[in-house]
């Protein structure tokens, strides 16, 4: 993947990994909010932007659950349900303080929502459907 900044499997330490994510956390913050790859477990902690805006429930789900935002909304929010390869399945807007979405239809497995700010700041949130 990166072999020229990844040590060896058995010379990695806590400073060198600490060392490592805080590379990709710089060439991350960099991009246009567009241009952030799709979220997955390496890039999760620099897509997060938000803060804790957002809560996620019932989660793992059954076929349907709930967004509540912590704070007011004074804009909409749009939103990306992805798979865990990044390819969006679902997407919409968030008007009111809560919403919910359906994935009865979908398989079970691991899902990403993005919750996206009028600005391009994004939320990851993992949901889990059983």
């Amino acid at each position: 993947m990166f072999p020229a900044i990844f040590p060896p499997k058995n010379q990695m330490t806590y400073k060198s990994a600490l060392l490592l994510l805080t590379c990709l956390c710089f060439s991350f913050t960099a991009l246009p909010a567009q241009d952030i790859p799709p979220p997955t477990a390496l890039c999760q902690a620099f897509t997060t932007q938000l803060g804790n805006r957002f809560d996620l429930f019932p989660n793992p789900t059954s076929g349907q659950f709930q967004v509540k935002a912590m704070l007011p909304i004074e804009t909409s929010y749009s939103w990306q349900l992805s798979d865990v390869m990044g390819k969006t399945l679902m997407q919409g807007e968030m008007k009111e303080q809560q919403m919910k979405i359906q994935i009865a239809s979908l398989a079970t497995g691991m899902y990403h929502l993005v919750m996206i700010s009028p600005e391009g700041k994004r939320y990851l949130m993992k949901v889990v459907k059983q």
